[in-house]
């Protein structure tokens, strides 16, 4: 039941991709313009740029924070370190959309924050509406992700160790550096992956964010083809990008469980 369900929907585009016109015109034939079109497209060499580089900050950003947050919530006596892993996961029961929406209430051009800085400080340092900004709004909506998967690993993790490596000399960072976190390898490489995943096929974030400054993503791209095209859809073009997207993705499926 699961196969038919995940491979219903994909099986059709992907036919898709190899026909010349709409899946449902029966005078279509097979061929491979489709992605031909995809690459000749104006500016598709800067949509995949930044599909690849807001993957690439989402999953940092968010395994620095959710590292760094599971470190210090299983194995600190940070105070009220409960307390503060239970606000931090906060993000994960709440939608992208309206995580973004927050952001630009807060920290956009007309922001509560944003004009607080430009009325005491002269300006804002940062711009929301840029691959940068949007990266780093979508690896602190992510970090929970991370922070999860690693404090399930440090707190399985034997504190002993730790104990060895210090009553040998060893500072509160270096055991960290030598035994914490080579104890949590798995769960960042797992988490690391799985973000770059989720950035590269994020949807709300960039459209909300990138749409008024024309800045595409793949997902955006595909969106902005196919879903809310005025005139006619490019379905053949939407499928070769989704196909390519799959690829992608699959491939770091297959990476994620190489490095494991």
């Amino acid at each position: 039941l699961t196969t038919i369900l995940v491979f219903g929907p994909i099986t059709p585009i992907i036919f898709q991709a190899f026909l010349d016109k709409p899946l449902y015109d029966e005078s279509a034939v097979v061929t491979i313009g489709n992605f031909t079109r995809l690459f000749s497209e104006p500016g598709m060499a800067g949509v995949f740029f930044n599909t690849l580089y807001f993957g690439a900050l989402t999953m940092i950003v968010a395994q620095v924070f959710g590292a760094v947050m599971a470190v210090l919530v299983g194995r600190t006596n940070l105070p009220g370190r409960k307390w503060l892993g239970e606000i931090f996961i906060w993000p994960l029961f709440v939608s992208n959309l309206v995580i973004a929406f927050g952001w630009f209430t807060m920290y956009g051009p007309s922001g509560f924050i944003t004009l607080a800085a430009k009325t005491y400080l002269g300006g804002a340092p940062w711009n929301l509406y840029t691959v940068t900004g949007m990266g780093i709004v979508a690896g602190l909506s992510q970090a929970p992700l991370t922070y999860l998967m690693c404090l399930a690993a440090v707190t399985k993790a034997d504190p002993l160790l730790e104990d060895a490596a210090r009553s040998t000399g060893a500072g509160p960072f270096r055991a960290l550096f030598s035994v914490t976190i080579p104890m949590i390898r798995p769960a960042i490489i797992y988490s690391a992956v799985l973000n770059f995943v989720v950035g590269i096929e994020m949807l709300a974030i960039p459209l909300l964010f990138g749409g008024p400054s024309g800045i595409q993503t793949v997902t955006t791209f595909l969106y902005n083809a196919g879903i809310n095209a005025a005139v006619r859809p490019e379905y053949g073009i939407v499928g070769a990008a989704a196909v390519i997207l799959l690829l992608v993705v699959a491939f770091l499926v297959w990476l994620q469980g190489f490095l494991m």
